[in-house]
């Protein structure tokens, strides 16, 4: 079984965990329910903006989350619901 896991899958998917290690990058990803704005999320988590930033564009640059224009503002969106659950799962354990 393992000799089928192509080692680029198993590359990303250590950079992906590594990247989700981080106690408040989980509590980012279960708050972002919907689409939300830095300054919801800054109130959600009680972090500061330049804190939250850098969570946000690290797991932005590895591909987790997405954003989009509203009203001049920018919001942040999981780029998979499901990692949503997963992680809810994970903590059920």
């Amino acid at each position: 079984m393992l000799n089928q896991i192509d080692d680029q899958k198993v590359d990303r998917l250590a950079e992906l965990l590594n990247v989700l290690a981080d106690p408040t990058r989980m509590r980012i990803i279960l708050g972002l329910t919907k689409p939300s704005s830095m300054s919801a999320l800054q109130r959600q988590l009680q972090i500061g903006q330049a804190a939250l930033a850098h969570h946000l564009s690290q797991m932005q640059a590895n591909g987790l989350l997405n954003t989009e224009q509203r009203d001049g503002e920018l919001y942040y969106l999981l780029t998979d619901s499901s990692l949503n659950k997963s992680v809810k799962l994970l903590l059920t354990k």
